[in-house]
């Protein structure tokens, strides 16, 4: 065999190793955040309005946020959202 085909096959073989084992590591991960997943039904309990001054010392910018209530494992949650 040709010592360049030689070279350009075992760089095919090292590159469908890595694309294999890539694929089983994104397999992976994604079984992981599916088993993370979950659904529940939610009620909208307060709007709270937060002032932030990202966009500069003179500029203000208000964001509302809706405060969620659900029952969780037979707990009631809380939480604003966005976090």
């Amino acid at each position: 065999m040709d010592k360049g085909l030689w070279y350009v096959s075992l760089v095919l073989i090292v590159l469908g190793l890595a694309l294999l084992a890539a694929g089983i590591a994104l397999a992976a991960l994604r079984r992981e955040k599916q088993t993370l997943q979950g659904r529940a039904d939610a009620a909208v309990t307060d709007l709270v309005v937060r002032e932030s001054r990202s966009a500069g010392p003179e500029a203000f910018r208000c964001a509302v946020h809706p405060v969620l209530e659900f029952y969780a494992g037979g707990k009631l949650i809380t939480l604003t959202y966005p976090r």
